[in-house]
């Protein structure tokens, strides 16, 4: 999938709670942040007539708002889009 503007396609991490007795819940929809490895980037946006680039790299891990992003579907892997700006930082 080519993207445009400022996207980026994420695999989104299995999200996993534990109550207090000790079992996991997996998938808990309660949670609104959301982490995940960057699958793709596009290749960056125009801004006043300058070409900017995106600084982030494939296999970052990020994370975001799950609200914020838009799921879809690539080749049967169910990930997420996302404009950068919603980003809210990345791990190194």
């Amino acid at each position: 999938m080519k993207l445009l503007g400022k996207k980026v396609l994420i695999r989104k991490e299995e999200e996993k709670e534990t109550t207090a007795s000790g079992l996991v819940l997996v998938g808990n929809q309660s949670n609104t942040l959301s982490n995940g490895i960057i699958v793709n980037i596009s290749e960056g946006y125009v801004d006043n007539g300058v070409q900017v680039t995106i600084s982030l790299k494939v296999g970052q891990r990020v994370s975001f708002f799950k609200h914020l992003a838009v799921e879809v579907e690539v080749d049967n892997e169910k990930l997420v889009l996302i404009d950068v700006d919603n980003l809210l930082g990345y791990y190194e």
